[in-house]
């Protein structure tokens, strides 16, 4: 459970993180719940020292987040989430060790996903398998964009592993 439990207005889940934080030799549960649109709670399990901690000055009114996933990549937390106050996508990332957390502009607003591949972040496009990297903090690069009519309009694919090149990628389609 969190640290201070849910008051009596409604709540909904948002998400779990988890990672390891190798600078404290420890791992961590990011939790986020929202009790409406603009106000969202986030707290911290430590492994180490057992418990929740709230993590305070979090962007909690300027984003609302979109997807429930939350992917580790180098020490860091990252999820999708939309400003509220220009409407466009962005890359929140939180420092497990540093606790700080940094948002982005992802390259395109529609259509999102995002994906670890190798070591970096990968924002990627359902349409026209847009496969876009973060190489630096907020430096985006395209390495490869493929036609979904060049495939197969009848599922979707996605990027699953990038060759250390980028020369080459493996994707996945959901076809069942």
């Amino acid at each position: 459970t969190f640290e201070q439990s849910p008051s009596s207005d409604k709540h909904m889940y948002l998400g779990y993180g988890f990672g390891y934080d190798s600078t404290n030799d420890d791992y961590k549960l990011l939790g986020i719940t929202n009790f409406n649109m603009a106000m969202h709670q986030y707290q911290i399990y430590s492994l180490k020292s057992n418990s929740w901690r709230k993590i305070r000055n979090m962007p909690c009114d300027e984003f609302h987040m979109i997807v429930r996933r939350i992917l580790f990549s180098n020490g860091a937390l990252s999820w999708l989430a939309q400003n509220m106050l220009d409407i466009k996508m962005h890359v929140v990332t939180f420092e497990l060790a540093s606790k700080k957390y940094h948002w982005f502009p992802t390259p395109v607003d529609e259509n999102v996903h995002i994906e670890v591949l190798g070591d970096s972040l990968c924002i990627f496009r359902l349409r026209t398998i847009d496969a876009w990297i973060m190489k630096e903090r907020g430096s985006w690069t395209l390495p490869y964009s493929i036609e979904q009519a060049a495939m197969s309009w009848v599922s979707w694919w996605e990027p699953v592993l990038l060759s250390k090149n980028g020369g080459s990628v493996l994707l996945m389609n959901d076809l069942q």
